[in-house]
């Protein structure tokens, strides 16, 4: 996303048909908050329609949203989460065919609460999440990173906010680690021991929707 060029690619590929149905959802989410600037559109490189695995995390990062952000949620994008997920997906063997990412509040509020989200945000988002899933008919796996995103599936299993929709989907939900710096500030060892299992998790969620992850990697 850093190239103009590759970035303007994208913005016109937001009216393929394909993209139609999750560019206008994103708009239409807009409208609801138009106090928050600055949402993210999910990049054209992913395909919504064709997914089976969405990737939730905290909410939208300068990188991505704001008045300085690429306008995309993407693994292009020029930050060392967006590269450390590309890395991910690249080990499990994950493309961007068959994953989209989302986040549990979905409009830009990075500046003002860096350090995680209101119960209220999360609440709200688990709503804009089911909705989402309606527009990504074949998703059964979520890879939730971090904290905020460990209790946006929490609350999306649960009978009082739509675990009922979740269960008839056969969905299924894994906690993992932040994909941020500071969450690999981490002994060398410890630190490839933590991709390793957010490798692995990756390969669980995709067996769970028939995907076929790579083997994993010897070690020793």
């Amino acid at each position: 996303m850093r190239d103009p060029a590759y970035r303007e690619s994208q913005k016109a590929a937001l009216a393929e048909k394909r993209m139609l149905p999750i560019r206008d959802f994103v708009r239409r989410l807009r409208v609801e908050h138009p106090e928050l600037p600055g949402m993210p559109d999910i990049a054209p490189h992913y395909d919504p329609s064709s997914a089976r695995v969405l990737s939730l995390s905290s909410n939208p990062g300068p990188k991505a949203g704001g008045t300085q952000g690429s306008e995309f949620l993407s693994v292009q994008n020029d930050d060392a989460s967006a590269e450390r997920l590309l890395h991910v997906y690249a080990s499990a063997g994950l493309s961007s065919e068959h994953v989209v990412p989302w986040n549990v509040f979905p409009w830009y509020v990075h500046d003002r609460m860096p350090d995680g989200l209101p119960v209220e945000h999360i609440e709200e988002g688990v709503q804009a999440l089911r909705r989402l899933l309606e527009l990504c008919p074949n998703v059964v796996s979520i890879v939730a990173h971090g904290g905020d995103a460990h209790r946006s599936v929490r609350m999306l299993r649960s009978t009082r906010y739509v675990g009922a929709f979740v269960r008839h989907r056969g969905i299924h939900t894994w906690d993992t680690r932040h994909t941020s710096n500071r969450a690999f500030i981490l002994a060398p060892q410890q630190r490839q021991d933590a991709f390793d299992d957010m490798v692995e998790t990756y390969r669980q969620a995709m067996v769970h929707a028939d995907l076929r992850p790579n083997e994993p990697l010897s070690r020793g």
